[in-house]
């Protein structure tokens, strides 16, 4: 979003990358509680993607 303007410069989208690890919160939590490391996994998920939406919408707004 540019400060000045308010216009929208990029607006990204994705699946969440958690779903592999449970199709609900609750399936998320019984996944970190039963698995070793379990919670780990599902922060590196979600800033990986989260990482990627930021550096395409950086790059389609050309900032």
């Amino acid at each position: 979003m540019d400060l000045l303007t308010g216009d929208k410069l990029s607006v990204k989208s994705t699946m969440n990358a958690q779903i592999p690890f449970g199709d609900d919160v609750i399936s998320r939590i019984s996944f970190c509680q039963e698995k070793s490391g379990g919670l780990e996994k599902l922060r590196t998920s979600i800033v990986q993607c989260l990482n990627t939406l930021i550096m395409e919408a950086s790059k389609e707004a050309e900032i």
